[in-house]
């Protein structure tokens, strides 16, 4: 598994364009989490239906539904999240045009002290 520092030596040598990839794959896995999540919650509604009882969906939405939303960077919901998935690929592609910011952390390998 490559480090952060691999990809950032990569966007600097012309033809390489691996990091570029990896967060547009990491874009489109989160596209497909809110797409699986969108489903799963209309399964709740509409067996909730089935039950006649809205609560149970109302309470996913409000709860279970909502923290991942918001953890994907989908919807805020009261309580938020510290870093969603969104913020993430949004630092990976500005970190990737141009390198980590003055602060940043270098990555290390368990093995490192």
């Amino acid at each position: 598994m490559k480090t952060f520092t691999d990809y950032l030596e990569m966007v600097h040598r012309p033809g390489m364009g691996e990091m570029s990839d990896d967060i547009d794959r990491l874009e489109s896995i989160r596209m497909e989490m809110m797409e699986l999540l969108n489903e799963a919650e209309h399964l709740v509604k509409e067996m909730a239906k089935e039950v006649g009882d809205r609560v149970i969906a109302e309470r996913a939405h409000s709860y279970w539904v909502g923290h991942i939303k918001s953890a994907l960077g989908d919807e805020e919901y009261e309580g938020g999240s510290a870093t969603t998935m969104m913020e993430t690929i949004e630092e990976l592609r500005e970190a990737e045009q141009s390198g980590p910011y003055e602060y940043a952390e270098p990555y290390k390998n368990k093995d490192e002290k």
